[in-house]
């Protein structure tokens, strides 16, 4: 192999590295979500600013929809983001750090973005997810 052809194959995968690690960098960072009295807040390639005024229901549930469990969401370790349809006029979207409960459902207004389902590694720190976001719908 020439000297030039070695190095243009060096820089390639050199390239196709770099890009790798920083594509698993991006999608392996942890979901920042801020909730306030008037929004839910999460940033993020699926991110969302979801108003009070626009929750309809809000539930904690131990397990995923069957349908989202198969569903190919972007995952990057035990972190599932992503938008799933489970029929043809509805949305649901998911920032979930695993498989194993609970899990909050957010049923919204919007007709298109119906449900939104969130929950973190430790089962503590979900419940009081949950609990400031009932609290922050009653002061609304």
């Amino acid at each position: 192999m020439s000297f030039n052809r070695k190095n243009m194959v060096i820089t390639i995968l050199s390239s196709i590295i770099i890009l790798a690690v920083t594509l698993i960098s991006f999608f392996n960072k942890p979901i920042r979500l801020e909730v306030d009295k008037d929004n839910i807040k999460i940033a993020g390639i699926y991110g969302l600013d979801l108003k009070m005024k626009d929750i309809k229901e809000v539930t904690l549930k131990e397990s995923l929809p069957q349908k989202i469990n198969k569903s190919s969401m972007k995952k990057s370790g035990d972190i599932s983001v992503g938008n799933f349809k489970p029929n043809e006029d509805e949305e649901t979207k998911v920032f979930t750090y695993n498989n194993k409960g609970p899990f909050i459902y957010i049923t919204t207004k919007n007709k298109r973005e119906k449900y939104v389902i969130i929950n973190y590694k430790d089962r503590k720190r979900t419940e009081d997810l949950y609990n400031i976001i009932l609290s922050s719908l009653k002061n609304n």
